[in-house]
């Protein structure tokens, strides 16, 4: 029974750990110094502890594999997380058809996105040019707005590190 107590332990918290890890990163490459020093500080000390754990089990490959199972595990958990959470912001660029776009743009301004207006010469001629500021989490939202009002839109996503301005006080849902 306590063999399989332990294969339980390293495996969640190989879990745990490596869940540990991919946030610690994001917040690192979002230049959030605090928080990821918050988060390697508890990836060094499970580490330590299923270091421990496993030392005297390494000719065991069992516990090789579940160790390695739980940092799949870990990495899986932490995207399917970090997807529902939706840390960071994303600045996105519509292209429209035309430009006769005032109700689209009044229906992003009013679900608390941050809109710019741009004029474009395309192809066809001229076209509004939308550069939408929106945190991750509002982006299901956003493609919502977009599909009932500009079908045929041309959107591109990409994230942004805000440095200022209007993104820092969007609304939050």
């Amino acid at each position: 029974m306590e063999h399989v107590l332990n294969i339980l332990l390293i495996f969640v918290v190989r879990v745990i750990s490596s869940m540990i890890v991919s946030f610690r990163t994001i917040y690192s490459l979002q230049g959030r110094k605090l928080i990821s020093s918050f988060f390697g500080f508890f990836e060094a000390s499970l580490f330590a502890l299923i270091v421990i754990k496993i030392i005297g089990q390494v000719d065991n490959p069992v516990i090789l594999v579940v160790y390695g199972l739980g940092y799949g595990a870990g990495c899986m958990f932490a995207v399917m997380l970090e997807q529902k959470i939706g840390l960071g912001n994303l600045a996105a660029t519509v292209i429209l058809q035309g430009i006769d776009n005032d109700e689209l743009i009044k229906t992003i301004r009013e679900e608390g996105l941050g809109v710019t207006v741009l004029n474009g010469d395309g192809k066809k001629g001229p076209r509004d040019v939308l550069i939408v500021s929106l945190h991750r989490k509002d982006l299901i939202n956003f493609k919502r707005i977009i599909s009932h009002g500009a079908e045929d839109a041309f959107v591109s996503v990409a994230p942004v590190n805000a440095l200022g301005g209007y993104i820092k006080r969007l609304r939050t849902h």
